[in-house]
């Protein structure tokens, strides 16, 4: 019976915490994503990202082109590239969870671009699965690889 309390505890523990730090990873690879987006560090991003972003659908050519053509529809919003981070919660807290989401957005000049990031956790790490962004002015979504529509 000890055991089992114990046991109990320990997951009652260890389950919050998690969430912690899934929640520090996801900023800490959303400002890094950021980061390396402004400085157009492409290979980079292509490399870090997930096993299943890089074997979906896309070829790392097109990957990578796919990111030049996110990057340029949110400098047409704001030239400094700033992701803005929404207040509140970014959809169903049972679907949309720090270890597997993040939402963003740039605004500027009443135009804005909201970005959808989806991350894999495979292995304890976060790693890009997708990026999309859409707004009122695009005609739907456009995703780095994919694997977030299928």
């Amino acid at each position: 019976m000890l055991k089992t309390n114990l046991i109990i505890y320990s997951l009652l523990l260890i389950v919050p915490l998690s969430g912690c730090i899934y929640e520090k990873m996801n900023q800490r690879l959303v400002e890094r994503l950021n980061s390396q987006i402004k400085s157009e560090e492409y290979g980079n991003i292509y490399s870090e990202s997930s096993n299943s972003a890089k074997d979906y659908k896309y070829s790392r050519e097109e990957f990578i082109e796919r990111l030049k053509e996110v990057r340029a529809k949110m400098k047409e919003v704001d030239e400094s590239l700033q992701f803005q981070k929404l207040q509140g919660i970014c959809g169903d807290e049972g679907v949309y969870r720090a270890d597997n989401f993040a939402c963003r957005y740039i605004e500027k000049n009443g135009r804005r671009i909201d970005i959808d990031i989806w991350l894999d956790a495979n292995g304890g790490l976060l790693r890009l699965l997708d990026l999309c962004i859409h707004s009122d002015e695009m005609d739907g979504r456009l995703c780095v690889s994919d694997v977030s529509r299928s």
